[in-house]
């Protein structure tokens, strides 16, 4: 598709017009009618139409043009949420994990629908399961650098985020199968750490033991930046907050509180 039409195509979607985003995508479909992205957001305009099963025809189209796009996935089953084709659902969103495992908006579409489902205890694996990815997909793009911004120690009412963090070095520390052992600062060690700045904007230093070993420590920058970045981060709220629903339905009420009171401590 032509940058002109794709931009006016784009413009008419953000207002709302989605029939006149139509009709340049039927005219564009003739010129490219093997273009994917084409027939996906000719399903995202009937979809926000609430045509549903217009967007379904459209995104079964896009897939068999493309196979690896897991966004076309994700549309896929939202559209079947709709129609309360709930198995359809699971199908499109396990298809678009197989391509992409740490997606934690398919997680939080599975766990919807196995909340609508009645499915309690898997929503609420899957809501905990998209946690786990969101983080995995932050530190991935965390790069121990001395020229990281430094952040500062906050105190925070809810303590979730600080758990899922620790739970996550292991994952860090998987991806370096040198690193033999894991620690965590001290409150000493962190507040001098924050006071000297000694080790600048890294997140952890490595160091060998007598054995030769190389243990991993984790610094404050690590939690801090983590914190920082889980306030900006939209989806880890609306993940927490969605467990905190359904765990209140399973009766885990005070669990259900500590979520619900968190994803409003990091939306606010």
């Amino acid at each position: 598709m032509e940058e002109a039409s794709h931009n006016l195509v784009a413009n008419y979607m953000r207002t709302g017009q989605f029939n006149e985003a139509l009709n340049i995508l039927a005219r564009e479909a003739k010129k490219e009618p093997k273009n994917w992205n084409i027939w996906f957001v000719a399903g995202q305009c009937l979809r926000f139409m609430g045509r549903f099963d217009d967007a379904i025809k459209n995104y079964e189209k896009a897939i068999d043009l493309n196979k690896y796009e897991k966004s076309i996935y994700l549309a896929l089953g939202i559209a079947h949420q709709h129609t309360r084709n709930w198995s359809q659902a699971i199908d499109a969103f396990r298809n678009a994990l197989e391509l992409d495992g740490d997606y934690a908006l398919a997680f939080n579409s599975l766990a919807l629908t196995q909340k609508k489902m009645g499915e309690l205890e898997k929503a609420s694996h899957n809501y905990h399961a998209g946690v786990l990815a969101l983080y995995r997909c932050i530190v991935k793009g965390m790069k121990n650098s001395r020229e990281s911004p430094i952040y500062k120690h906050m105190d925070t009412q809810g303590t979730l985020w600080m758990e899922y963090a620790m739970e996550i070095c292991i994952y860090l520390c998987s991806l370096d199968p040198s690193v033999s052992s894991m620690a965590f600062p001290t409150a000493e060690i962190a507040i001098e750490e924050e006071m000297r700045e000694t080790h600048g904007g890294l997140y952890w230093v490595d160091c060998q033991d007598k054995q030769g070993q190389k243990n991993r420590l984790f610094l404050p920058n690590y939690f801090n930046t983590l914190r920082e970045t889980l306030k900006l981060e939209p989806a880890y709220a609306n993940l927490i907050g969605n467990r905190g629903m359904v765990l209140e339905m399973l009766g885990q009420y005070e669990e259900a509180d500590q979520h619900i009171a968190e994803a409003q401590e990091f939306s606010s």
